[in-house]
């Protein structure tokens, strides 16, 4: 008998990344649970909400008083918006969710949108 493992694990560390990167001295279990959590809850909101929008990943970054998300999209252009402000639209709905979830909100929450050359 063998196990079925998932073919994503196979390639971590060689041809992929992680998709939640965390970077913190301690962290304490209640709290990994809580930003666990957050992120894939984080991750379904935007999924569904840039559905249009040609995303192609959405990776998420924490730190001790810092979160970033890291969006990867073929038209960068209709995310951002007009001077900029779908990009502040959804920086807004990123802090709306974390507080809807009762998650620790760091200091610094950033929006990072990269555009995907060849998608």
């Amino acid at each position: 008998m063998s196990h079925t493992v998932h073919p994503y694990a196979h390639r971590l560390g060689i041809l992929r990344d992680w998709k939640s990167r965390w970077f913190v001295a301690r962290i304490k279990k209640p709290l990994y649970r809580q930003n666990l959590k957050a992120d894939v809850m984080l991750r379904e909101t935007l999924e569904k909400e840039l559905r249009a929008f040609l995303v192609d990943s959405i990776e998420i970054e924490r730190g001790e008083n810092y979160l970033r998300v890291i969006v990867k999209t073929a038209r960068p252009g209709l995310i951002i918006g007009r001077s900029g402000e779908g990009s502040n639209k959804l920086k807004e709905t990123i802090v709306k969710r974390l507080r809807k979830l009762g998650a620790n909100i760091p200091r610094d929450v950033r929006l990072q949108i990269e555009e995907v050359r060849s998608p």
